[in-house]
């Protein structure tokens, strides 16, 4: 069986120490906090509880995707000894990252045209893209072929479900993506913006409901009416430092439907710049 490294991007929001112990090798995005640029590293620069911090007071956040650049230097260092590489990037609908990727790949086959460079794009992002590296090292570990990996992964991307709920909705309106007097009326109106990933892995507007405890029983009844097979699924809640909610959201949902496993993450700040504090996501595939 030919050698393969698997290669993420930091959107995909695994936890460092998972990262650290399993050797995932990751190309990382960059924001910018007022004047400081720092390196989105899963919370190793700066904590996602700092993050989240400056943004409650008040610091605008600006990320940029790694350039074709860094992921060359990724991809070549790698192929030029032999080994293959496996790239498990976050939606094209949500970034340029996977362009870039895309862009190195090219760069790395006009030097050397037989390397062999597998990309998926996820069509997701946050602990969702997590969850298909998870099950890729799983399936390495369990020495399976390259082949059956990618195929696997492009199955189950395609069956990704992918759950959004912004609590403030400032950071929707700083982000363009609403007007000032939606943003307006929805503060008076403590609206939770419920959205949803389409089969683009683009954003889609899912609904508007009063509350975070009625935003959390919407999460259920969307993974009430989506999931098959449920006692096979690992379900994933990723959260904009809000700890309770997610773990209010995992009772619930336990409460309603019967999973082998329910994980809980951080939202990372490239994504969580675009949610906020308080976002909350929930991920699986069937």
């Amino acid at each position: 069986m030919k050698e393969f490294v698997i290669v993420t991007d930091s959107c995909s929001d695994l936890h460092m120490d998972y990262v650290e112990k399993n050797n995932i090798e990751y190309v990382p995005l960059t924001y910018q906090l007022g004047d400081q640029e720092y390196i989105d590293d899963f919370g190793k620069t700066m904590t996602h509880k700092e993050f989240y911090h400056a943004m409650k007071e008040g610091s605008i956040v600006k990320t940029s995707q790694p350039s074709p650049q860094s992921f060359y230097d990724v991809f070549y260092k790698h192929v030029k000894k032999g080994t293959e590489v496996l790239y498990i990037g976050v939606s094209t609908g949500l970034s340029g990252t996977f362009n870039s990727a895309s862009l190195a790949k090219r760069m790395v086959l006009e030097k050397k045209p037989n390397a062999g460079i597998t990309l998926i794009n996820t069509l997701t992002a946050s602990i969702g893209q997590g969850l298909l590296v998870m099950q890729a090292v799983e399936m390495k570990r369990q020495q399976k072929p390259l082949s059956e990996i990618v195929e696997y992964l492009e199955i189950k991307r395609n069956t990704m479900r992918t759950f959004m709920s912004v609590n403030d909705l400032k950071y929707l309106k700083i982000g363009g993506r609403i007007s000032r007097l939606q943003y307006s009326m929805g503060m008076l109106l403590n609206i939770n913006i419920m959205l949803c990933l389409d089969k683009e892995g683009k954003v889609g507007l899912l609904d508007k409901v009063r509350g975070r405890k009625k935003a959390i029983l919407h999460f259920v009844k969307s993974v009430k009416e989506n999931i098959i097979n449920p006692e096979n699924q690992v379900i994933a809640i990723s959260h904009g430092e809000a700890f309770n909610d997610a773990l209010a959201l995992k009772e619930e949902i336990l409460k309603e439907v019967k999973v082998r496993e329910v994980v809980l993450g951080n939202i990372g700040p490239v994504v969580g710049a675009y949610g906020g504090p308080g976002a909350l996501a929930v991920f699986f595939t069937n």
